[in-house]
């Protein structure tokens, strides 16, 4: 009985684990696993050229690895090269910044500086992340306008349903479901922009 106990403990610690580990870049993430939440284009406490970020979110319930992802826009892409993982946690949230130097970019916080990406303030813009398997598989992609930018503001995703369920991918690409933040003082950060 004891030993059937013990086998049984063991199994499920396994299971535990296997489940807490992150999802490999690649093969393993499909489109919608990680969707854009929020973005800062045009900063106004600091230049567009440290204060622009992006936060990304992942709706499922393991880490998944960008490193080796690309990030890109209609006019560049940057390769996300962290010299080794860099985990989206589980159901949780990561912002990929123009600068990390909390002094020049703001005061935000960020998990990854990356180049060549710049945000547009005024027409359309596209941002996309691809894995980095063999398929070069789209995992996420929004296209916002003019009308989706705030001058200091971020724009951020406000969900149909929470937490996500099925079509989550396809609502977070629906601009009309995205909101500039309001410039009150809860939502003030670092420098004095808001998001």
């Amino acid at each position: 009985m004891m030993k059937r106990l013990v086998l049984i403990l063991s199994l499920v610690a396994c299971v535990l684990v296997w489940m807490t580990l992150p999802v490999s870049a690649g093969d393993d993430a499909t489109l919608g696993d990680i969707v854009f939440n929020e973005f800062l284009a045009d900063s106004s406490a600091v230049t567009d050229v440290n204060g622009e970020w992006v936060e990304i979110h992942n709706i499922t319930g393991a880490a998944i690895n960008i490193d080796g992802w690309t990030f890109s826009d209609a006019a560049g892409s940057h390769v996300i090269n962290n010299g080794g993982t860099l985990n989206v946690p589980a159901n949780g949230k990561l912002v990929l910044c123009r600068s990390n130097d909390l002094v020049t970019n703001g005061g935000v916080t960020c998990d990854y500086e990356y180049a060549t990406v710049t945000l547009n303030n005024t027409g359309s813009e596209t941002l996309s992340l691809i894995e980095d398997a063999g398929t070069l598989e789209t995992i996420a992609t929004i296209t916002y306008g003019t009308s989706q930018v705030g001058v200091g503001r971020s724009t951020y995703y406000i969900p149909t349903d929470i937490p996500p369920v099925a079509g989550y991918f396809t609502d977070n690409q629906d601009m009309t479901r995205w909101g500039i933040t309001d410039n009150v003082a809860g939502n003030a950060f670092g420098s004095g922009d808001f998001g």
